[in-house]
């Protein structure tokens, strides 16, 4: 063991007294998913939102009117705008969305979502908001309000109305009300004006009026009274609220019964009791809003968007601490790691800090542990360090990274760590003998005093315990193993390696994550069981898998769930994460703590009950086919020469970091996966017939779907072809028997010469054997007839035998149009050991065979491989001085048998110039049969056998040796 220099014991010290006694206390606000313009938003300052009836979202800020999907925004813009930033959206009967400019002027999209249109405005008054009712449209302007037929909003009339201190309107979509002089006004749906008896009082400056469940409320912008007046539709009091808090208002809004408040100082809830909470008081919020799958929208002045699924779900911030790990200290503290190596001790209610610790070196902390009776603290940074869990004294430190370790019983605790796995002691206690595991730890080797290596060289990465079976189980590297006092055996599935990185012990079950991503339950008989399906989540999704008691929390790509081991209950926490941005998580009760960089998000139990009672929705938003939008909804037929088709679609699935996969069927083709990056599908050539593309979203078909039509052309519709086709009839008739005989004639005659043709390939090819064999036959020859001049016996004898099985098995594979590749491998390893022998001891060869290659099913035409190999070595290697290396590897790329004959041997060049010398007239006869050999085998087969040839050259166009690459198509006999 190696303990920490004084040095850093000094400084531990130092840290120590320094943060033991300070409290830090940090805020914390709901959970969101933030929405700026880091990831696309327009603007940061945002001042109105609003969910339209098909799901979209709008957005009204600095750079105007916006509509978001999800995915992506489309802001509304266009020259005749005064100003772009404004507020107050809302949707007509019709489709339409409306919103006003801080300047008063007044617009809208049109149903489609296409174009930005505005109302003709003679003067402004300013922002004061306009009215829908069921049938008009009411615009505030200096002379009085012009109102306009809403459905084609022509001109209707101007109500003369001259006001002294015009401060703010509403509709509630029968009356348009408005605040004018302290008074309160209502605009009937029969144009008619009347005029309330309660007055404001006169400090109140600026009113403003706003929806609630019946009919309105007013709240002052300045909040002089520190009121809250709530009307009917008569304009009558019905009741005062107090509203002591924000001294500036936003707006407001009726939200689940309740007030919402939006002001600098976050936005203050107000039920119907007068009661006060405030959601972020650190923010400036402007609006708020709540979508058809209960998701919180938040609109800040300067922050852009907070989405929050659930408010019960709230974020701890730590300042400049980003936590990376989590345990339970006792029932009032927590510790956590940071990624800076500190340990903080915080309240059970996350609201108190203090640092017990600082490493020097500011390592991540990357495992911590406090043992089941509290009596220590161990962690992981730079090394495993072990702290008094009392007095947070440092016990020692050791160098080994630990990845994880587990108790045994009171005595010892097993640990996985890199290099090694094992038991160690724990550092405080004082008699090893009450252990039941120190009689066998006595025939086991110390790695460190306390430490004792059960296996080296592996990469431990988990460890658990069965105490009722006394058995410790590991996972490695080299799979997942079970220990007992007795032995240690590998536990396989199918009878191959396990791996995984997280094992739990419950009963006498195992859960076990695999490094892949997969959950599996291995039963007391070893038999395994994924998970994955059961619980509904694809494969190799799983990131993290923690045990809580009897509770199994585990995090996939969609949702982080809790499974009771005990009941196999199951529930997904209503809370959306992405597994990459979770450091740790910890159940305390009835919540989960989650770390992330941005804090401690605390997702409590009950979110559980939080129903998605809106599914996503799938829309089809534009259809196009050559550039021209068509009907969603109807049969469109188009003409032959229209066959290029698109569409843009949305998934309005809020409140989540990532959305279902979205899968679309032409016709009854297969389902393709559209990628996440895109919301587009091109269709750039179809041909004429009639179509339809359906769609999926995860496992659920949508209902909405595109159906239409490309005709044929003109010279393929039944009426050209009957014509044509009668008028053929009537000019053959005389000679059709003729044509028929004639025909008949000439196809036997094909059929024929393509018989003849087939006949002479294969003579070729036997041929063309029949010249390679006697060619190799020599060459292992030279090889066995140098060690009998030599009078070496021994060597003789040996190679004489091998030759006899190469003989023997050429002989067998001369007979043979196919061979199983591990047959032709076998032959060429015996090749290579005999021209091995021509070499003084610096030749050297390796025959690689990648784990995807099956070897007993590829076939291949025999003694294809050889004549290269023999080239590499007479050409290439013969001539070279030094260790002369041949490699030759099989391995399957896209379905394709890739051969590699490598060697740095002179090279080509230099080989060909030593035959130009040594016989002008030399060609190789491997290479021009094997050449030969190629092109028959193209001929005859359905796919072609291609040879690549790469001259290896240094930085100086010197030659390092040569690379023939064959590349074999599928092992079927069809393909040759």
């Amino acid at each position: 063991m190696n303990t920490e220099s004084p040095r850093r014991f000094l400084f531990g010290f130092v840290w120590c007294l320094l943060f033991l006694q300070v409290f830090v206390l940090y805020a914390s606000d709901p959970y969101a998913i933030r929405l700026n313009k880091s990831n696309g938003l327009p603007s940061n300052a945002v001042y109105g939102l609003f969910q339209d009836s098909k799901g979209f979202i709008w957005i009204s800020s600095d750079e105007g009117l916006s509509m978001y999907d999800g995915f992506k925004y489309t802001t509304f813009k266009a020259d005749f705008q005064s100003s772009t930033a404004g507020s107050c959206i809302q949707e007509d009967a019709f489709g339409r969305i409306w919103y006003e400019n801080f300047d008063g002027y007044l617009y809208y999209v049109d149903a489609n979502r296409k174009v930005l249109s505005a109302i003709e405005q003679t003067s402004s008054i300013g922002f004061v908001p306009y009215g829908i009712t069921k049938n008009h449209l009411f615009v505030f302007q200096k002379k009085g309000i012009d109102v306009y037929k809403i459905n084609d909003l022509s001109f209707l009339k101007t109500i003369p109305l001259e006001v002294e201190r015009l401060e703010h309107a509403l509709s509630d979509g029968k009356n348009y009300f408005f605040i004018s002089s302290d008074a309160l006004y209502k605009v009937s749906e029969n144009l008619e004006i009347s005029k309330s008896n309660f007055v404001f009082d006169s400090n109140e400056k600026t009113k403003q009026l706003y929806r609630d469940k019946n009919t309105f409320f007013v709240v002052s912008k300045f909040n002089e009274a520190s009121k809250l007046y709530r009307f009917d539709s008569q304009m009558k009091l019905v009741k005062t609220l107090a509203l002591t808090k924000p001294k500036f208002i936003h707006g407001a809004h009726f939200i689940d019964d309740k007030f919402w408040i939006s002001t600098p100082e976050g936005c203050v809830v107000i039920n119907g009791n007068g009661n006060q909470e405030t959601y972020y008081p650190s923010k400036s919020i402007s609006s708020v809003m709540k979508d058809r799958q209960n998701n919180y929208w938040f609109a800040t002045t300067n922050e852009g968007l907070f989405v929050v699924p659930d408010l019960k779900n709230t974020v701890h911030t730590m300042g400049n601490f980003k936590p990376s790990k989590i345990i339970k200290l006792n029932d009032k503290s927590f510790i956590i790691g940071t990624k800076k190596g500190e340990l903080i001790e915080t309240s059970r209610d996350l609201k108190k800090f203090r640092t017990i610790f600082s490493s020097l070196e500011r390592n991540e902390i990357q495992y911590l542990y406090c043992d089941p009776k509290q009596r220590f603290i161990a962690f992981v940074a730079k090394g495993f360090t072990v702290l008094d869990a009392q007095n947070y004294k440092e016990i020692f430190t050791l160098n080994n990274a630990i990845k994880e370790v587990c108790p045994i019983d009171d005595t010892y605790f097993g640990f996985a760590a890199s290099g090694l796995f094992g038991i160690f002691s724990h550092p405080l206690a004082t008699n090893l003998k009450d252990s039941n595991w120190s009689e066998y730890l006595q025939t086991v080797e110390k790695s460190s005093p306390g430490f004792w290596q059960i296996s080296i060289n592996v990469r431990a990465r988990a460890v658990a315990y069965n105490s009722s079976k006394e058995t410790l189980y590991f996972g490695t590297n080299n799979g997942l193993f079970r220990l007992t006092k007795t032995e240690i055996k590998e536990i396989k599935s199918a009878g191959q390696s396990v791996y995984v990185s997280r094992i739990i012990v419950h009963e006498n079950d195992l859960y076990v994550l695999s490094t892949r991503g997969n959950f599996y339950r291995i039963h007391a008989n070893d038999d395994f069981e994924l998970l994955n399906t059961k619980y509904e989540i694809p494969k190799f999704e799983i990131k993290i898998l923690k045990q809580f008691g009897s509770n199994l929390i585990f995090s996939s790509n969609q949702d982080i769930h809790n499974i009771d081991l005990n009941t196999q209950a199951h529930f997904i926490y209503g809370i959306d994460i992405a597994p990459y941005e979770i450091n740790d998580m910890l159940l305390d009760g009835d919540h989960l703590l989650i770390l992330t960089d941005d804090g401690i998000t605390q997702a409590f139990a009950t979110s559980k009950s939080k129903i998605r009672n809106s599914k996503p929705l799938f829309y089809i938003n534009d259809f196009k086919i050559k550039g021209e939008s068509k009907p969603t909804h109807e049969h469109s037929i188009v003409d032959y020469n229209e066959n290029q088709a698109s569409l843009n679609f949305s998934i309005l699935d809020f409140g989540k970091t990532q959305t279902l996969p979205v899968y679309y069927q032409l016709n009854e083709n297969k389902w393709e996966l559209i990628s996440s990056e895109t919301r587009t599908v091109n269709f750039p050539f179809l041909a004429h017939g009639t179509y339809r593309i359906r769609f999926k979203l995860g496992e659920e078909i949508q209902k909405q779907t595109l159906l239409f039509t490309i005709l044929k052309p003109f010279w393929l519709r039944w009426w050209f072809v009957a014509l044509v086709v009668l008028l053929a009839l009537a000019a053959i008739s005389t000679i059709i028997i003729y044509k028929r005989r004639k025909l008949f004639r000439k196809l036997a005659m094909l059929e024929e010469k393509i018989q003849l043709e087939k006949n002479l390939s294969k003579s070729v090819l036997t041929s063309i054997k029949a010249q390679m064999n006697p060619h190799f036959f020599y060459n292992a020859l030279n090889t066995i007839q140098a060690y009998i001049f030599t009078n070496d016996a021994d060597n003789a004898g040996k190679y004489l035998s091998k030759f006899s099985k190469l003989t023997r098995r050429i002989l067998e594979m001369s007979e043979a149009e196919f061979v199983n590749l591990s047959e032709e491998i076998n032959t060429l390893k015996l090749y290579l050991e005999l021209e091995e022998a021509r070499f003084d001891d610096d030749f050297f060869f390796k025959i690689e065979v990648d784990e995807n290659v099956d070897l007993d099913m590829m076939r291949i035409p025999p003694m294809l491989i050889q004549p290269y190999i023999e080239n590499a070595i007479k050409h290439g290697l013969l001539h070279k001085s030094g260790e002369k290396h041949l490699r030759v590897s099989f391995e399957i790329r896209e379905e394709i048998l890739h051969i590699t004959i490598d060697d740095n041997g002179i090279g080509r060049a230099t080989s060909n110039q030593r035959n130009a010398i040594k016989n002008a007239k030399h060609k190789s006869f491997a290479t021009e049969a094997n050449a030969k050999r190629l092109e028959v085998l193209n001929q005859t087969g359905e796919t072609s056998v291609t040879c690549e040839i790469i001259d290896k050259v240094d930085a100086n166009n010197g030659a390092l040796g040569t690379c023939v690459i064959l590349r074999i198509p599928p092992h079927t006999d069809k393909n040759f």
